[in-house]
């Protein structure tokens, strides 16, 4: 069961490791997050101390966790949805900023240009060379 959980966890590892794209890295890399900690959980909760005392409240504590997880994520999809391509790049941009992300070695990041944050707030150009749709305000229009 341990090298099960332990080959799970690495593969998702490998697999952030073949992304062609800095972006793609990150989206894997947060899975193998996600991923390692939902194997860790399972480990931690497969034989706890006191088990047969405090087995039905932690499988319904577990169960309670784990929807509320899911509904915040799903609310978090449908917002970034709804938001269009535009904003999301933007939310993106300033997201990369701030967590400081470094690309794994040999990596190359020509492809994934990206603008700083302050500076896409400041114009009213789009950041990373998206195209703006004429439905779509401009950093302008906000500013007003």
């Amino acid at each position: 069961e341990t090298a099960g959980l332990t080959l799970v966890a690495l593969s998702a590892f490998f697999y952030s490791g073949l992304s062609k794209t800095f972006k793609e890295w990150v989206l894997r890399h947060s899975l193998w997050h996600v991923i390692a900690g939902a194997d860790a959980t399972y480990a931690a909760l497969r034989h706890v101390p006191g088990e047969g005392v405090i087995e039905k409240l932690l499988l319904g504590a577990l169960v309670r966790v784990a929807l509320v997880y899911c509904a915040v994520l799903a609310l978090l999809f449908l917002v970034a949805l709804l938001l269009g391509e535009y904003r999301r790049g933007l939310i993106w941009d300033c997201g990369a900023e701030w967590a400081s992300w470094a690309a794994p070695p040999g990596m190359d990041l020509t492809d994934d240009a990206s603008s700083s944050c302050a500076s896409a707030s400041s114009s009213s150009s789009s950041p990373s060379s998206r195209q703006l749709s004429e439905d779509e305000p401009t950093t302008a229009d906000y500013a007003a």
